[in-house]
């Protein structure tokens, strides 16, 4: 009731609405073109766009699917930390959000992207060096864990909007496109990794004690370092003289 109360809308004409066009390439070339659903499919960027936000929600979803049998088999942690620790992921999330506009302001969204993905790396760094992970050093993972996972969140949300951009008479099908993705892409996440359980029963044996902390890595820095991977080869390509300097450094490299 607030939201729909409070926020003031612009009247626009509809037609002047529909003839504004997202600046792509091959909206470019074809000045005042409303996209409709088909026309996405042409689009590369909207492929890019999908394949970052299908990588921020495997690593949020199942990060999050998965802490809790981390502290309670991993770490030997009482139950009341499967409480406390999501409970510190939520609140550190909550604050990140409140900076991330006038930090991709300054940085950009690909940037700060980056960055998030970067400390999500460094999480799974953390998770996978410190094996006597107690009760005060969790804290600081799931700040790490839970600050990272809402600035990729917020960036991959910016990103679908940008992409978008004023094309918003098709807008449904590509936040529809990029749910049913990520959907898809959680549900066999869990399915592969309920399937590879060293234990076929309820009950655990030593093998699951870091199973699920080898889960904890490759989720977070498995798809973090593809995510990155993908955003660097974008950036790179956007920018000639990076793209130049890339290129040097290679044929260096090999030579």
């Amino acid at each position: 009731m607030v939201f729909h109360i409070g926020t003031k809308e612009e009247v626009t004409d509809s037609r002047s609405e529909n003839q504004r066009i997202l600046p792509s390439t091959s909206q470019e070339e074809s000045p005042g073109l409303v996209f409709q659903w088909k026309h996405w499919l042409k689009e590369p960027s909207f492929y890019q766009v999908a394949f970052l936000h299908m990588c921020t929600r495997l690593i949020v979803n199942l990060s999050q699917t998965y802490i809790s049998v981390y502290l309670t088999n991993s770490l030997m942690l009482p139950k009341n930390y499967i409480a406390i620790i999501p409970l510190v992921m939520y609140v550190s999330g909550f604050v990140c959000s409140l900076v991330m506009k006038p930090v991709s302001k300054r940085m950009g969204i690909s940037i700060t992207y980056l960055v998030g993905l970067l400390l999500v790396v460094g999480f799974a760094v953390w998770v996978l060096v410190d094996k006597s992970m107690g009760a005060e050093t969790i804290y600081g993972a799931a700040v790490l864990l839970g600050a990272s996972s809402a600035s990729i969140l917020v960036m991959s949300l910016s990103m679908t909007a940008t992409l978008i951009g004023e094309q918003t008479g098709s807008a449904d099908f590509v936040y529809g496109s990029m749910s049913l993705t990520d959907k898809l892409a959680n549900g066999l996440g869990v399915l592969l990794i309920q399937s590879t359980r060293p234990c076929g029963t309820e009950a655990y044996c030593p093998d699951c004690i870091w199973f699920y902390r080898d889960i904890m890595v490759s989720v977070t820095g498995g798809v973090g370092v593809a995510a990155a991977l993908k955003i660097c080869t974008t950036l790179i390509a956007q920018r000639p003289a990076a793209q130049t300097a890339f290129g040097f450094i290679v044929t260096s490299w090999c030579r």
